[in-house]
């Protein structure tokens, strides 16, 4: 394919290098460590988080797909300010981040943070060209 990440529209944008036929794409999901699938079986497989809602109205829709800078890339403010950005990003996140990364035959070509959104995440896989074809494999590698 083109090499560029898609989120919610036919425009794409830069993100690895280009696959080809034969090519092996993959996609994984790294979860936050107080990620917690509810061990009752509820019958709609909805995910329970350990944490309270503070706020019961909707959030506001956020782009997951924004790159975020590595925190070493930050070259102004003190010690004070990294502590008090850490104790908001700590805050906003509420245990339900998660990471997403994308392989090509087998290596990681890129990562990007995303929410968790209410029931989980569901595979997809998006297509505009004519006489595409696609194999699936739902399989996880890991448990």
């Amino acid at each position: 394919d083109d090499g560029k990440i898609f989120h919610g529209s036919g425009i794409g944008d830069a993100f690895g290098p280009r696959c080809s036929k034969g090519d092996v794409m993959g996609c994984g999901i790294t979860f936050p460590r107080d990620y917690q699938l509810d061990s009752e079986g509820d019958s709609d497989g909805t995910p329970e988080w350990n944490v309270s809602p503070v706020d019961p109205e909707p959030e506001e829709a956020v782009d997951i797909w924004q790159p975020r800078l590595p925190r070493d890339n930050m070259t102004f403010g003190s010690d004070t300010d990294e502590e008090d950005d850490e104790e908001e990003d700590e805050e906003e996140r509420d245990g339900r981040d998660s990471q997403v990364f994308f392989t090509r035959n087998g290596k990681v070509v890129g990562r990007r943070d995303a929410r968790v959104p209410p029931g989980g995440f569901f595979p997809t896989v998006g297509m505009l060209s004519c006489h595409e074809k696609v194999r699936v494999d739902l399989r996880p590698l890991s448990g």
